[in-house]
């Protein structure tokens, strides 16, 4: 009940263990009932193509001679959209580890971590990078024809980046104070 993050075990089938952190509930929309398919529970938030991904994924992931670190950057889910009932949007993060016995890899254990944030933080900064394209082409236009239109471009540039960064510490911050245990 103490851990922010869903935890559960996976095995080679996708099948959920009984054990599993009380977050997971609140992270997924629902508690898993021992025996429920990952895959059919992620079957809502993505499309076919991406669950046979996901599937080749944990699969490699159960294969000995594979490591799981070599792993990392190739995990379809990373970043999975999710939606609530009441209509938000929420990102979710899966991470993987596995779990050995005598040399073979026996579960997976999966973590869920909640990273709506973070992606709304990503999407605006998107957003404010091509805002900046633009302002940055109308101002090379405007400095042939006025000079003081541009300073004041530069001046309100500098304001938006000391906002974004008051953003990013608080977020920095946030960060860390949930990671402790």
């Amino acid at each position: 009940g103490a851990i922010r993050e869903g935890l559960f075990l996976l095995d080679p089938q996708g099948v959920v263990g009984s054990l599993q952190s009380a977050s997971t509930a609140n992270l997924l929309g629902s508690a898993f009932i021992e025996g429920t398919n990952l895959f059919s529970h992620l079957a809502c938030a993505m499309s076919g193509e991406d669950i046979k991904a996901v599937k080749n994924y944990i699969a490699l992931l159960f294969n000995e001679q594979v490591s799981a670190d070599l792993l990392h950057k190739l995990n379809p889910l990373r970043v999975v959209e999710f939606k609530q009932p009441d209509g938000k949007r929420r990102f979710l993060d899966f991470e993987f580890q596995q779990i050995r016995r005598d040399g073979h890899v026996e579960f997976l254990l999966v973590s869920v971590s909640d990273i709506t944030e973070k992606a709304g933080l990503a999407d605006e900064l998107a957003r404010i990078k091509q805002t900046a394209k633009i302002e940055v082409e109308s101002l090379l236009s405007i400095l042939d024809h006025d000079p003081q239109v541009v300073e004041g471009f530069f001046e309100m540039a500098d304001q938006r980046l000391k906002i974004i960064n008051s953003q990013l510490k608080k977020l920095s911050a946030s960060g860390a104070a949930g990671q402790s245990w």
